[in-house]
């Protein structure tokens, strides 16, 4: 099961140009960058492409665009530290 996120950086900040994604693989929601199956780590995508958002994200707003595949390279990067 995918490990769902928040990260220090706004979706699709990190995307630089257009990637090539095959079929069986997802977007990164970071990067851009093609994600493999299975997927190890999601965020959800609120405000219209803004905003992270968590499990209580209302998914009938009209801003909400859904679970994305996230990928590790930008997952270890870019993911918010939990405080002690």
């Amino acid at each position: 099961m995918a490990t769902l996120g928040k990260y220090t950086v706004p979706p699709f900040s990190q995307k630089t140009r257009e990637h090539n994604v095959l079929d069986d693989e997802f977007e990164c929601g970071i990067c851009g960058r093609s994600v493999k199956t299975p997927i190890q780590h999601e965020g959800i995508v609120i405000n219209a492409g803004t905003d992270w958002g968590d499990d209580s994200s209302d998914q009938n707003d009209p801003g909400y665009m859904g679970c994305w595949a996230i990928g590790s390279d930008c997952h270890r990067k870019y993911k918010v530290k939990q405080r002690s």
